[in-house]
């Protein structure tokens, strides 16, 4: 008599997300002789400096892997296994896809008027930003427009004076081909003297 046990199918991702120095991955729940699923993420295609995670249970199928570095292609790959008296048995690996992590979101702490001017200043982001956005509008919830970019995390702006804007900051990335943006900063307004 011999034994053998199968090995679990293979699953696959659904959806790859970025995110503030994180990435968002989801898969295809496998329903039939599954223990749960392992992750592997890393910066080289080939997975030399891979990371694993491991997920228990069959019926969780996604996982935020954190602690990533913004600008940074990471290249994902998910496979299925089931435990039989301590040892993991593997299905084979999900079709590999990429992602760039975000920067985390900035905050403004503070933005007080001058004469016929503003002065915004917000948190520094200190993971692979190369710069900033500021954005305003006189409407709070739309019609924003791009102020200007600038490395710094402060600056003064002229504007009418008698007029309410409302400004919001978001980070950002120079990567290969474009760039990837931090969320935008929590809104806050100010009245140009």
């Amino acid at each position: 008599v011999k034994t053998v046990i199968p090995n679990p199918v293979s699953t696959s991702i659904t959806s790859l997300t970025a995110g503030g120095n994180n990435f968002t991955v989801k898969w295809n729940e496998v329903t039939s002789n599954a223990s749960g699923y392992q992750i592997y993420y890393a910066t080289k295609s080939d997975f030399s400096n891979a990371k694993k995670v491991y997920v228990s249970g069959a019926e969780t199928v996604s996982r935020k892997c954190k602690g990533l570095t913004a600008g940074t292609k990471y290249y994902v790959k998910v496979r299925t296994y089931t435990e039989v008296e301590d040892t993991k048995y593997y299905s084979a690996w999900s079709p590999v896809k990429t992602v760039i992590p975000n920067p985390v979101s900035t905050s403004i702490t503070s933005l007080t008027a001058g004469g016929n001017n503003f002065t915004v200043k917000w948190n520094e982001v200190t993971s692979q930003v190369t710069g900033y956005q500021i954005y305003y509008s006189r409407n709070k919830t739309s019609g924003y427009k791009k102020l200007t970019n600038t490395a710094a995390t402060s600056g003064t702006y002229a504007f009418v004076n008698g007029t309410t804007y409302y400004i919001r900051v978001r980070a950002y990335t120079k990567v290969s081909g474009g760039y990837v943006y931090g969320g935008f900063s929590p809104v806050k307004a100010v009245n140009v003297k």
